[in-house]
């Protein structure tokens, strides 16, 4: 072979080797349909694809397709005046077609196969992360279970440290310390395709200025979907109330110190202990109730929750039951004695004021139920 044929071959081999070079930076889920593909052509695909996602949502939001034109100019169609874009989305809304079939969601185009679980939509470009400007839009695909994990990398250096975001899920929004993203958070992935929007409160600053002038808020991680939590877990309350620990209780009132006998735990409570607690999915809060102080000695225990109330008669060998609470909101439970609570000074056996009713020996909120679990009651 000549030395032109040779150099011939050699640029012919490096044409088909470099677009492969990229290859292994990317997550290897990604791979197929991806095989031969360079990092430029990638590259412009998927900013190709968010202009049409985002025209496509704002389509979705406002119904309307003059709407997503104004916001994203062009985003689906790059040529709007020659093609006469208006007579012929009129023309498809009259006869419900393409993105304006009934039967269809404005999004229903996009691949079903999405290994990595999500979609950027909104962001400034990067690889496995991005800087988002004042606002990062993504889609989550919808899971039977999982985790979405979810995390800041960094903020603009003119940025303030005590900024905060706004994330929206869907028709869920809440607003948190950046710092909570710079150390991450994982939340329930989605049972349907759903948009997640973060905005940064405190606008969008020069990077680098000059060198870098894009304005910018907070660098983000791709986010991962796993089946088990890579961060702290949080959740969205029903209520409206922003994210929640994925598992946590306060003692509202009533109950003293812990302390020790014999190598036992045990604690007093007052006539009325107040206990307050919520988590992602069901618990039960496991109580044991071994005796009373004497002098308050007699009559039954009562205990109320979720707008229910049973009055326990009570066993000299104690109580103990296990109190159901439903996944996804706030409770309250009351543990009540019915003869009230003296304390030690009172009685004149010492200087200990405190007023003590029940003795527990054990107080916790499980997700699984230790004693026999109070199903129902009766208003008292």
């Amino acid at each position: 072979m000549s030395r032109v044929g040779r150099a011939a071959a050699g640029l012919g081999w490096a044409s088909v080797v470099m677009s492969w070079v990229d290859l292994p930076r990317r997550p290897l889920a990604s791979w197929p349909g991806m095989l031969g593909m360079s990092e430029v052509s990638y590259n412009g695909i998927a900013f190709s694809n968010r202009q049409k996602m985002e025209w496509l949502l704002a389509w979705e939001e406002t119904g309307d397709w003059r709407a997503a034109e104004t916001q994203r100019p062009r985003g689906i169609f790059g040529e709007a005046e020659s093609l006469r874009l208006g007579e012929r989305m009129d023309w498809l809304a009259a006869r419900g077609l393409t993105f304006a079939d009934p039967a269809n969601e404005p999004l229903a185009w996009l691949p079903w196969w999405n290994p990595l679980g999500y979609t950027w939509i909104k962001g400034l470009g990067g690889e496995h992360q991005q800087w988002m400007a004042e606002e990062a839009v993504l889609l989550v695909e919808g899971r039977e279970s999982g985790y979405v994990n979810l995390q800041f990398g960094a903020r603009a250096p003119a940025l303030p440290p005590e900024g905060k975001v706004v994330i929206a899920w869907g028709d869920l929004r809440t607003t948190v310390e950046a710092q909570v993203m710079l150390a991450g958070v994982s939340l329930p992935a989605p049972t349907d395709r759903t948009k997640l929007v973060i905005r940064s409160t405190a606008g969008a600053v020069p990077l680098h200025p000059p060198l870098d002038p894009r304005r910018t808020s907070y660098l983000v991680f791709d986010p991962t979907v796993t089946a088990a939590p890579q961060f702290e877990v949080k959740w969205w309350s029903e209520e409206g109330a922003g994210w929640w620990d994925d598992h946590s209780f306060e003692v509202v009132s009533g109950r003293w110190n812990w302390e020790e006998e014999n190598g036992e735990r045990f604690v007093w409570t007052d006539a009325q202990l107040v206990l307050r607690s919520r988590a992602r999915g069901p618990t039960y809060w496991n109580i044991e109730i071994e005796s009373r102080y004497e002098p308050v000695d007699h009559g039954p225990v009562t205990v109320k929750w979720g707008g229910r109330a049973l009055t326990l008669p009570w066993d000299e060998g104690g109580l103990r039951f296990s109190v159901p609470m439903r996944g996804g909101a706030q409770h309250q439970l009351e543990i009540g004695n019915r003869a009230g609570a003296s304390s030690p000074q009172a009685q004149g056996e010492s200087s200990d004021a405190r007023n003590l009713a029940l003795r527990l020996r054990r107080l916790e909120l499980s997700r699984d139920a230790t004693f026999p679990v109070l199903e129902h009651g009766d208003d008292t």
